[in-house]
């Protein structure tokens, strides 16, 4: 398995694990991206993303960085999760 170098990195990765359903590669971008996330300056990139790819950890973390009085324009990975999710992000839910 190559080296993560960034987020988008392992963007690209998790499309070709996900089109050739390689499951086990799946978990290791997890563990992979975990740190890119956690070093995500923008706290909503980093949560949706979490939420795409099922990094639970890296999720609650994002959660509980996110202000939504901070972000000016949403990020285009917000497309990739639900309205309920979203909802569930600024109703406090999404931190366990």
């Amino acid at each position: 398995m190559p080296q993560v170098t960034s987020i988008d990195h392992a963007q690209k990765l998790f499309k070709v694990a996900d089109k050739f359903d390689v499951k086990r590669a799946a978990e290791l971008l997890r563990a992979a991206l975990t740190p890119f996330l956690a070093a995500e300056l923008n706290p909503l990139r980093s949560w949706a993303i979490a939420v795409r790819y099922g990094v639970e950890e890296a999720r609650r973390a994002a959660a509980k960085r996110f202000r939504p009085n901070t972000i000016r324009h949403p990020p285009k990975e917000l497309a990739y999760v639900t309205a309920l999710q979203y909802f569930q992000l600024l109703e406090g839910y999404g931190i366990y």
